[in-house]
């Protein structure tokens, strides 16, 4: 805990150690998830627009609007979850008096009664991490989304203290569940750093870049595999799917590019690190 003139700093949780195992197992998820849209959604989407297009070309345009944009928002709605708990694993939080001050413009009034603490799968996507939350929405980590390890004890009891005193019910609860959760194996010496998360997100960024490249070439068959029909419509599913392939490729590109750079820079800012410690 961190005790500043202005309230109390909680660190970015987890720490050490178990902060890259927790990337390193959201990057791993992630990468599942790739795997299950691609060929879970992404394929069968693509050959119900091609059987639809054999059927009339207009027909399978119409399919591909449809489709594809249950594709793109279901890849977004599997990867939300995943992204927000990386938010909150960055998250720092400051208590100050009876509100939770996170970043310069979100400012959670702990006596509001509109907090509660969330058990592990209350929420998908977060593991086994209790979640404080407001209104609902989680907002601070409050044990490790792997192991469930709570918070260091002195963060959890700046928390208990501002919620003890709110005169709503629902506060009060709430800092009741934290203080069962303070438990004596709660520490805030941080567990050796080991390799920095970074490194798992250039990790997790390159195997997306694999992912789009597989997706370039599907789509790009799947135009091909789209029959010809004779009026004024003529191919035009197939050209579509030829225009969404030259899309991707441009974007995987991009994403290419910073991956790599991003990767190729995390490795010569740690080797730098090391020869100027040896």
């Amino acid at each position: 805990m961190d005790e500043t003139p202005t309230g109390v700093r909680l660190q970015r949780f987890p720490v050490g150690q178990a902060r890259t195992h927790v990337y390193r197992w959201l990057a791993r998820r992630r990468v599942v998830i790739g795997i299950a849209w691609y060929f879970g959604i992404l394929i069968p989407g693509l050959v119900l627009v091609v059987l639809a297009a054999r059927v009339h070309d207009l027909l399978g345009f119409a399919t591909l609007v449809v489709g594809g944009t249950g594709v793109v928002v279901a890849l977004v709605r599997l990867r939300r979850p995943i992204l927000h708990c990386r938010d909150l694993a960055e998250r720092m939080a400051t208590v100050r008096d009876h509100s939770l001050v996170i970043g310069p413009s979100e400012h959670i009034d702990l006596h509001s009664g509109r907090t509660s603490a969330l058990e592990p799968g209350a929420v998908r996507g977060y593991g086994r991490a209790h979640l404080l939350a407001a209104d609902g929405r989680p907002c601070l980590l409050l044990s490790d989304p792997r192991t469930e390890e709570p918070r260091a004890a002195s963060e959890l009891r700046a928390l208990i203290e501002a919620l003890q005193t709110s005169t709503n019910e629902r506060d009060r609860d709430t800092a009741r569940i934290l203080w069962q959760m303070s438990s004596p194996f709660s520490s805030s010496d941080p567990a050796p750093v080991g390799k920095p998360p970074i490194i798992w997100r250039a990790v997790d960024g390159l195997g997306w870049t694999v992912l789009v490249f597989a997706v370039v070439p599907t789509v790009a068959l799947a135009g091909g595999a789209a029959p010809d029909s004779p009026g004024p419509s003529e191919e035009m599913t197939g050209q579509a799917l030829g225009l969404i392939s030259l899309f991707l490729v441009g974007i995987w590109v991009l994403y290419a590019f910073g991956m790599v750079s991003l990767t190729i820079g995390t490795w010569l800012g740690l080797s730098g690190r090391q020869r100027g410690q040896g």
